[in-house]
Order: C-alpha cells, then structure tokens, then sequence
C-alpha cells in the first residue's frame, strides 16, 4: 500500500486497531513491538485481526468478570460518556445489531459476539471499514468464539475430493482450497501458541 493511500485511512485501521483500544498495562496478543507503538493514544497491533480479537477479549472480559450482558451495559462501559455520546452509541450498535438495547446476549457465541464487533468496528470507523468477513471470523476465532461448522458438502475439502472425482478440479480452484486450509491453520495457530498472553 503506497503512504498516500495510507495516510486516508482512519487512525483505527493505520493502526490496526478499529476499536480505538487505549494503551495501557495490558500486553495483548498481537501488539506491535514497542518500537511501532507510535500512537500516543491508541495500542498498535501487528495485524487487524488482533486488533479485532481485542475487541472481543473485552466484551467477554465485561460480560464475565463484571456481569455485564447488554448493549447498553457493555456499550456503557466501552464507551463511556466522559469520552463518547454514549446514548447514540447505544441506539447506533442496537440498530445495527438488531438486538434491544437491554436484550441480555451471551458473548461466547458467535451469534452474538460477530454483530457486536462489526457494530463497534462501523461507529469507530466507518462504514467503508474494508475489512473482511473471514477477518472478522479469524479475530473471533483466536477469542474462541468459532463460527457456525458448515455442513460437510460446503466444506472446501468436500467440494475438492467431488471436483477431483468429477474431474473438474481446475487449477484456480485447487488453490483456492489451499487458500482456505492455509487460513484455518494460521487462524488457530497464534491461538495455540499464545493462550497464556492477555
């Protein structure tokens, strides 16, 4: 990406941090090295799927250790009102996540969990974010909220053994079945490796 391009970018996105986390304590999974944290404000991280996996290691940290379970519960608290026009906070993510603002969610699901995220992602950033469902699903994923399995047919290993057998495997489709493994591996290997960090 060339440093015009770079610079119209939100501050969230340059940073790779579309929730506007402040800097803190805390030493995140995925947090730039000291060096690239250049944000005098904002945690730096090394790609927008960390980013994003932060997001939802403090909603679950609301929900579970402060017993904080709606939108305008967790909003209130994300977004309080020393910093933000919480009440319009509140109205935006409840309309944008069809839930009620006091409609009690659980935060380990991803039914819950992903509109929540996107909802936070969209009134911190706006609404050409640019960022992908499958970036969405992998900062969910190292959170442990894993998407809906897919029935066996729509699974990218079944479609490649019926299109080896029918003989029409081509070879952009053969690499894009080993596009999708190679994502579910990295996705699940920083979880793995790093369970221990915050």
């Amino acid at each position: 990406m060339n440093a015009p391009v770079a610079r119209a970018l939100p501050r969230g996105l340059r940073i790779n941090n579309p929730g506007h986390i402040r800097r803190g304590p805390d030493k995140w999974q995925g947090m730039a090295p000291p060096e690239q944290q250049t944000d005098p404000a904002f945690v730096t991280f090394v790609s927008i799927v960390y980013g994003l996996r932060a997001i939802a290691r403090i909603l679950v940290r609301y929900q579970d250790h402060h017993g904080l379970h709606t939108i305008r519960q967790l909003i209130g608290r994300y977004a309080p009102p020393n910093e933000n026009s919480t009440d319009a906070y509140i109205a935006f993510v409840s309309k944008r996540t069809g839930f009620h603002p006091d409609q009690p969610l659980d935060l380990h699901t991803y039914e819950h969990m992903k509109p929540l995220v996107v909802a936070i992602v969209t009134k911190e950033v706006g609404h050409g974010h640019g960022i992908t469902e499958a970036q969405f699903d992998k900062g969910l994923v190292l959170m442990g909220v894993e998407p809906p399995a897919k029935p066996l047919a729509q699974t990218a290993t079944v479609k490649a053994a019926q299109a080896t057998a029918a003989g029409t495997l081509t070879l952009g489709g053969a690499i894009e079945v080993e596009r999708q493994v190679g994502e579910a591996s990295t996705a699940l290997s920083p979880a793995i490796d790093t369970l221990q960090r915050f």
